[in-house]
């Protein structure tokens, strides 16, 4: 038989349910913290569980909302064409959300290290996050800049036609800007590792 729902166990920590393509729902199951429903596409929505600290829903295509789980760490939502827009939680330390089509702004999310946002149709500019590591906002057609991030690690923004520019953000160690059309010039940065800035037509 095909598994359309899952029971409340009690006592579960650790629930993987991907590519359950006839599951429906899941529960709101106390105590559970990792919880991976990926490529499930009957789910519409997930619960709001306290304690939870990773969640990976990629590839869900009836999810429209994430809720606000107070405590997550991990949150993994990409491509999933309904979702709107990302919960500011707080602690927060990884976001992907790859090709979410409606998804227009990230919220400064306090806490947050990395953040990926590939493909994302980000209207305004990638918000200012203290204490972020690595951000990668490549394939993103409407940025028109990045912004001097403290302490940034690793910077991917390649394939974003509008970015003319780059900060110098001192202690980075890795730079995407390959095929960035408008970029003239890199920035002297210090101590930077690793440099892609292939197919820059106006960098000389």
């Amino acid at each position: 038989p095909l598994i359309t729902s899952i029971p409340n166990i009690k006592g579960l920590k650790k629930l993987f349910c991907t590519e359950c393509i006839t599951l429906q729902t899941i529960p709101n199951i106390k105590g559970l913290e990792k919880l991976d429903c990926s490529y499930c596409p009957l789910i519409e929505s997930i619960p709001n569980i306290k304690g939870l600290e990773n969640l990976y829903c990629s590839n869900c295509p009836l999810i429209e909302s994430i809720p606000t789980i107070e405590g997550l760490k991990i949150l993994d939502c990409s491509y999933c064409p309904l979702i709107e827009s990302i919960p500011n939680i707080k602690g927060l330390k990884e976001l992907e959300c790859y090709e979410c089509p409606l998804i227009e702004s990230i919220p400064t999310i306090e806490g947050l290290k990395e953040l990926y946002c590939r493909d994302c149709p980000l209207l305004n500019l990638i918000p200012t996050i203290e204490g972020l590591k690595e951000l990668d906002c490549s394939y993103c057609p409407l940025i028109e800049s990045i912004p001097t991030i403290k302490g940034l690690k690793i910077l991917i923004c390649s394939r974003c036609p509008l970015i003319s520019y780059i900060p110098n953000i001192k202690g980075l160690k890795e730079l995407d800007c390959s095929y960035c059309p408008l970029i003239e010039s890199i920035p002297n940065i210090e101590r930077l590792e690793i440099l892609d800035c292939s197919y820059c037509p106006l960098i000389n």
